[in-house]
């Protein structure tokens, strides 16, 4: 039964009722610095300026570049054997975005999680325009199942997950294991960092990914290593194209 015009009108009238009285009860807020925001907005115009950089920067590897140099790839990309094509991010790992970093890891910050995902997916769509008509597929970086059993669960998979929902892409959380423990990277050189990672992920579901563009996603990347094995296991699949998309690009050993 079709709903009356004027029963309408009462409800939209209760409802915008309904959504002043929660703001005047808990005004909206900034999910970094708590100062108020407008209503349905989780950063603050300040907060947003200082997470999602417009540095110039390497358009391979997202790493911050002098504006003389030519941005489509840089030293550090070429003499990297990448197996992903490019690195999407919000910025450089420091200042506001390394909090924000560290926040995100932390299971009751879910809210600057959903304002964060939110900024990488439009980014996304910035950098690859195209990417709906790609047929795009999320692959969080996945935790070693032993870990997963004394910890909360993994940024990576958090970030994945809140990423599809602003997508609507799908979410392969089950498709890469990680098959052993490894070291943090934080404090390994690039040698070490590749081979701390080197077979520590195996493709389970070997489907085809024919035609289809993966975006492995995680909270920062620094040397790459990390990405890159698990991109190398995604290749086998045959996957049209593989970026990663990331809240922040460090620049250097020493920094996660």
């Amino acid at each position: 039964m079709e709903m009356s015009s004027d029963r309408k009108t009462k409800l939209n009238y209760v409802g915008k009722f309904a959504r002043s009285l929660a703001n005047l009860v808990c005004p909206s807020e900034c999910s970094m610095c708590q100062s108020p925001t407008l209503p349905q907005r989780r950063l603050c115009g300040k907060c947003t300026r200082q997470l999602v950089s417009q540095v110039y920067r390497c358009q391979r590897c997202a790493m911050p570049l002098p504006t003389v140099l030519p941005n489509q790839d840089c030293a550090a990309c070429r003499k990297s054997d990448w197996r992903f094509s490019r690195v999407i991010a919000l910025g450089t790992y420091q200042g506001k975005l390394r909090q924000a970093v560290i926040m995100c890891k932390k299971q009751l910050h879910e809210s600057l999680r959903y304002a964060v995902t939110q900024h990488m997916a439009d980014r996304v769509m910035q950098q690859i325009p195209e990417i709906v008509q790609q047929n795009p597929l999320i692959v969080p970086v996945p935790n070693y199942w032993l870990r997963s059993l004394f910890k909360t669960k993994a940024a990576a998979i958090s970030l994945g997950e809140l990423l599809s929902r602003h997508t609507g892409w799908p979410l392969a959380t089950g498709m890469i294991r990680r098959i052993r423990r490894t070291q943090k990277q934080g404090m390994l050189s690039i040698t070490e960092r590749r081979e701390n990672v080197r077979g520590a992920f195996l493709n389970i579901r070997h489907y085809s990914l024919t035609g289809r563009h993966v975006l492995i996603v995680d909270d920062v990347l620094t040397s790459g290593a990390t990405v890159n094995e698990l991109a190398r296991q995604l290749r086998r699949s045959r996957p049209a194209d593989i970026s990663a998309v990331v809240i922040a690009r460090a620049t250097g050993r020493g920094q996660v």
